[in-house]
């Protein structure tokens, strides 16, 4: 990913990390949410109403994952 110019960042929420997190930089919290979704190229989501808000006012191209 990096020879491509990507990062791939995963917002876990607290105590749920993964063991071994690959390429993947993983936080448990962002607390600068909307700067993030900035600069984003793509996000994947598991759609809640306040991420559909944030995606949809920052314009992300998204991939949505239903509750």
């Amino acid at each position: 990913m990096k020879a491509l110019g990507l990062k791939a960042i995963l917002i876990a929420g607290p105590g749920k990390l993964p063991a071994d997190p690959g390429v993947v930089e993983i936080r448990e919290y962002e607390p600068n949410l909307p700067a993030l979704m900035a600069r984003a190229r793509l996000a994947v989501s598991r759609a809640g109403s306040g991420s559909l808000a944030d995606l949809a006012s920052h314009e992300v191209p998204s991939v949505l994952v239903p509750y």
